[in-house]
C-alpha cells in the first residue's frame, strides 16, 4: 500500500531513468522532521557512483514511464512515510537511483527531502497516488511540494513537447 504511495515521488518521473531494488519502511514509528540522513550524526555507507547524464523530460518519456506502471517506477527508489503527531506528512526520499540524473535535468531533489504533494494533490492513500501518477501524461510539468531542512520547498521540472520526427515522405532528397 504505501509502496504505491511512493509512486508519486514523481521525482523520479521526472527522469524516468529508475531502476533496482527498493524498499520502504513502513514501521509505525514516527520520524521526526527534518529527517536527513546527514543530520543525525550517524554515518551512512557510501553510494556508488551513478550517471549524471541529463534527460530532457519529454511528453514521450513520460507516457512510456507511466504505460510501464508505478512497480517500474518504484523500482529504484528508497522512501519512508514521514510522520508528525501520528499523521502522515509525506514521503521521505532515502535513496534513488537516478537522483543525479534528475538533478542534472533541473529537478533540485535532495536526498532527505519529504515530498508532500505531487502537482497539488495529496499521496498519502495508494488510490491518490495512482491517480496522480496517471494524471502525469497530460501534466505540462511535474511539481513536487517538499519539506527540506523544516521549510516548504516547490520543485518544477516542465515537461516538454516531444521533438518533430522526420519521415521519409518529408525527408530531402
Amino acid at each position: 500500500m504505501q509502496r504505491i504511495v511512493l509512486l508519486v515521488t514523481s521525482c523520479a518521473l521526472a527522469a524516468a531513468c529508475a531502476s533496482g531494488g527498493s524498499h520502504i519502511d513502513v514501521s509505525p514509528a514516527e520520524v521526526p522532521l527534518p529527517a536527513h540522513p546527514s543530520s543525525g550524526g550517524r554515518s551512512t555507507p557510501a553510494e556508488p557512483v551513478e550517471d549524471a547524464t541529463p534527460v530532457v523530460l519529454t511528453r514521450a518519456l513520460v507516457r512510456q514511464t507511466v504505460q510501464l506502471g508505478i512497480g517500474s517506477f518504484l523500482a529504484g527508489v528508497e522512501l519512508s512515510p514521514v510522520l508528525r503527531g501520528g499523521r502522515f506528512v509525506g514521503f521521505r526520499i532515502d535513496r534513488a537511483r537516478a537522483l543525479p540524473r534528475w538533478n542534472a535535468s533541473g529537478l533540485a531533489v535532495r536526498r532527505g527531502d519529504v515530498v508532500t504533494r505531487v502537482n497539488g494533490s495529496p499521496i498519502e492513500r495508494p488510490e491518490q497516488a495512482q491517480a496522480v501518477f496517471t494524471r502525469l501524461v497530460d501534466a505540462d510539468a511535474i511539481v513536487l511540494d517538499v519539506i527540506r531542512d523544516g521549510g516548504a520547498v516547490t520543485l518544477r521540472i516542465p515537461v516538454t513537447a516531444d521533438p518533430p520526427t522526420v519521415t521519409d515522405a518529408s525527408a530531402p532528397r
